[in-house]
């Protein structure tokens, strides 16, 4: 039900149900209902195509938490997490398992790595339930992390983890809360994260990446005023943030997904 409610009211379908609306009223004789809609359906296409609202809205949730340009040493006395967050990925054998994740995981993973070198003694934890594959992506990610220096030992996987607040609740159940936890997702994505791992009550640092909007990716300095579809998938993830963290407030563990 709230996978469907989601899908509603995204830019696209918006779009949609504005035109839709309009053309009923046409043909109904409502003249004005059908010139508010057409209005509406062209300011709204102007809106989620150019980088105006979409790059508004994108930064208000990517720049909530800071990179860890400066990685401090935590406390000793207790041990040091970091858990990749799950997302897509394939196991397709034909290929070697780093070009099994998708691009998001992948990068994900490479911030992962980054801290645990940075952070001696630190245990490096994937997750992610395997969907429809046969395999789950915490193993993909292991694999892979093994080929880039980490050592087998200071690798745990949680391999039936359905989305974000699944993960949150599986490390406080399997290692507590007297630790420190590093959680590394994507920028957009950090806020619900980081609300549903501290709502375990668990010591947690935001550790985002895979920015979507980034400073100079523009070619002028007016080209967020350039449509793009780009920005509709920007618009498309900002959306769904924006429901995943409202149905978490409202006690509905996340289940948008990661």
């Amino acid at each position: 039900m709230h996978d469907f409610l989601s899908t509603l009211i995204l830019p696209l379908p918006i779009l949609l149900l504005l035109i839709l609306t309009g053309i009923a009223g046409y043909f109904l004789k409502k003249k004005r209902l059908a010139r508010i809609c057409g209005i509406g359906a062209i300011i709204w296409l102007g809106l989620i195509t150019t980088g105006i609202l979409p790059e508004f809205l994108v930064r208000s949730l990517e720049h909530k938490y800071p990179t860890l340009l400066i990685i401090e040493k935590p406390d000793t006395t207790v041990p040091v997490y970091i858990i990749v967050l799950g997302s897509g990925h394939t196991d397709d054998k034909s290929l070697p398992p780093n070009s099994q994740l998708e691009r998001t995981l992948l990068g994900r993973l490479i911030e992962g790595i980054r801290l645990y070198h940075a952070l001696p003694g630190s245990i490096l934890i994937f997750s992610g339930d395997k969907g429809k594959q046969t395999e789950s992506p915490a193993v993909i990610l292991s694999q892979t992390a093994g080929f880039l220096g980490v050592s087998p030992d200071d690798i745990r996987m949680f391999t039936t983890t359905k989305n974000t607040a699944d993960e949150a609740k599986t490390f406080r159940l399997t290692f507590g809360n007297q630790n420190k936890l590093y959680v590394v997702t994507d920028a957009i994505h950090m806020p619900r994260a980081m609300y549903l791992f501290t709502r375990e009550g668990i010591n947690t640092t935001a550790a985002p990446t895979n920015y979507l909007c980034k400073k100079g990716s523009h070619s002028s300095p007016l080209g967020f005023l350039i449509p793009q579809s780009d920005n509709i998938s920007r618009m498309e993830a900002v959306i769904h943030e924006y429901a995943g963290l409202l149905w978490a407030r409202l006690g509905d563990g996340g289940r948008l997904g990661d």
